[in-house]
This record gives C-alpha cells, structure tokens and sequence, in this order.
C-alpha cells in the first residue's frame, strides 16, 4: 500500500503549544503535535454527505470516532472531525480525492 502522498507537499500551519494543522488536500487535514496525529478532518458541502461520511468512518471501523460539524478547520461548509484514523487511509483518500470532496469511506 503507498504510504506517502502523491502530492509535492502538505501545508503546514503552527498552532498554539507546538500543534501542526496539516493541510493535505483542500478537503483533508490533521492536527499533530511531534509524530503524534490527534485528529483528522474531512470537508463536505453539505451536513447530509459530512454525515453518512462520519457514520461510514465508524461502522467500518476506520475510525474509533467521527463528528460531523460546522467546518472549523477546513474551508467547507461542514467537516468530520475524526479519531483513530490511519496513516494509510488517509494517504489513500489524499492520492484518490487530490483535489475534491470525498465521495466515500473506502
């Protein structure tokens, strides 16, 4: 499985107490603080999409939570905030979805 991003890079935004937002695609990023990914996000035109994206997230057990909401983070109307998602999921939703919304959980 291709474990780095296709992209040539990742925005990196510096937030309070050493915390990164990193911006992997216009509609993906993660908080980290050193190695450690705290939470993912995934950005949605519409709190229905943000919705069946969160609950696909949980029921295949790619995530251990995931909130839809308000975009906090993202530039999109709303957003899932994610726990537990892996590196690898997130690289293979950033090397499929580069430039738009994700259509579903994989």
């Amino acid at each position: 499985m291709t474990t780095t991003l296709q992209q040539p890079q990742v925005k990196t935004i510096h937030l309070e107490d050493g915390w990164n937002f990193n911006l992997l695609t216009p509609y993906m990023g993660t908080i980290t603080k050193g190695k450690v990914r705290q939470t993912s996000y995934f950005g949605f035109l519409s709190r229905k999409e943000a919705e069946k994206f969160a609950r696909a997230l949980v029921e295949k057990s790619i995530a251990t939570e995931a909130q839809p909401r308000a975009s906090e983070r993202l530039e999109t109307s709303f957003e899932v905030k994610a726990w537990g998602v892996s590196t690898e999921f997130l690289v293979k939703m950033a090397n499929l979805y580069p430039n738009k919304i994700p259509t579903t959980a994989v």
